[in-house]
């Protein structure tokens, strides 16, 4: 049996090992490896009857929520979806392997020796700068070195670069959780590479044109920057460099004009999106302009769902049937539509389909990762605290509520945000050991 186990040990490694690469694929082999890892850690925790990790608060509660997402989502569907149950309550069930794997991937990670671990980290590395460069190749030539062309392209330039990804614009965001745990895995007292990383991270997630990653990195570095016991030089000459190379990437590249400049201007402060309100007797306003952002109408209608079903939300992947039921026809012959697959928040999908329960065992979740700062209050300046520092901003920045994100449940940001999940249990273990 113990063979068996290291044989299986082995096999999560080299999944955990090339994860980065795996997330390239499609969802179906990225869903195979993650269930694998999940399922074969689970097995393994009722062969030994080993269930230690609930003794950790935050992934009780995160077990807790998605145990209530389940439950919340079997009523909706014995109440309102009569065709396609199954595959809607496979589904239903399978998300409780993103916990799992978080935890499965902080038990392999704690396993490995220090061969291993830069094994880990050059891995990790030569995937990012491929996919760095495939972008930045997209960029130049027209295409991918796979052949994708890029995306949102109108006459003759293209708003969005993502490299391999091809159609799916997830390129920033892969950048921005592949690229910060980098910068993590490499912290050590000489910070230059770490450095050198947040640069070409910076750099590359920019030049995808992807806003909402690039806020995210920037509040990561920013606030940790601040928080990290570092020389007061190098905080200054890390906050200079991200504004010169930021100011200078936007300006000189055209599609990132349009991207950040002119998307604010036609959001907020045109008129040229207010044409079906020229009729209306009331005069535009900012109001007005800001409802017309594309975000924005999401967010409204996430919140007009929540208002009809406040305790228990709508249910589980509900938000892109029942929106229909609230589009006003008149305002959605504007440029931008109401209804979408998600609201493209966190927190407001979470309240809209799970209402106030399910927000606030989220909510719940996320104060006890805060919480658990307490453990490197006295320890701020060992290798190992300021890793745990790093990673808990990181974490807590993919689920800063004021910026636009995907959907909760898809497999590959529920796999992405989980993975690091698992890292954050891990340098959690260490400290806590200290």
């Amino acid at each position: 049996m113990q063979k068996l186990f290291n044989r299986i040990y082995n096999i999560n490694f080299y999944i955990i090992l090339f994860l980065p690469l795996i997330f390239i694929l499609r969802s179906f082999t990225l869903n195979f490896f993650v269930s694998f890892v999940a399922v074969s850690y689970i097995a393994n925790c009722f062969i030994k009857n080993s269930w230690n990790f609930f003794k950790e608060k935050s992934v009780l509660f995160i077990f807790l929520l998605f145990i209530y997402i389940i439950v919340n989502g079997i009523f909706f569907s014995l109440l309102e979806i009569p065709d396609k149950r199954i595959n809607y309550l496979l589904n239903l069930f399978g998300l409780i392997r993103f916990p799992i794997f978080s935890i499965a991937v902080c038990c392999i990670i704690t396993k490995i020796n220090r061969n291993q671990l830069k094994k880990i980290k050059l891995s990790y590395l030569i995937t990012f700068l491929i996919v760095c460069l495939d972008i930045g190749i997209q960029y130049l030539l027209g295409k991918s070195i796979l052949g994708f062309p890029p995306g949102m392209c109108f006459e003759l330039s293209c708003e969005r670069f993502s490299g391999p990804f091809g159609e799916e614009l997830i390129a920033g965001t892969y950048l921005y959780i592949i690229g910060s745990l980098l910068i993590i895995l490499f912290l050590k007292k000489e910070i230059i590479f770490s450095i050198f990383i947040i640069l070409i991270t910076l750099f590359f997630i920019l030049l995808t044109g992807d806003r909402s990653p690039f806020l995210g990195f920037l509040l990561f570095i920013l606030t940790g920057i601040i928080i990290l016991k570092i020389k007061k030089k190098i905080k200054i000459l890390i906050g200079i460099l991200i504004f010169f190379i930021t100011l200078f990437t936007i300006i000189n590249f055209n599609h990132l004009k349009e991207r950040y400049f002119n998307f604010i201007n036609y959001s907020f402060f045109s008129f040229k999106n207010l044409e079906i309100k020229k009729n209306t007797e009331h005069q535009a306003n900012f109001i007005n302009r800001t409802e017309e952002n594309p975000w924005i109408k999401h967010y409204n209608l996430a919140y007009k769902i929540f208002k009809d079903n406040p305790f228990f939300g709508s249910g589980y992947k509900t938000f892109r049937v029942i929106c229909k039921e609230y589009v006003d026809p008149n305002f959605e012959k504007s440029q931008y539509k109401s209804c979408s697959s998600h609201p493209h928040n966190f927190f407001l999908e979470i309240l809209s389909e799970q209402g106030l329960v399910g927000l606030s065992l989220f909510l719940i979740f996320l104060a006890l990762i805060v919480y658990n700062f307490k453990f490197c209050i006295n320890k701020k300046n060992t290798l190992i605290s300021k890793k745990f520092i790093m990673i808990t901003i990181f974490f807590l920045s993919i689920y800063f509520p004021f910026k636009p994100s995907g959907s909760f449940y898809t497999t590959w940001n529920s796999s992405l945000i989980f993975f690091i999940y698992g890292f954050y249990l891990y340098y959690l273990n260490s400290i806590k050991r200290r």
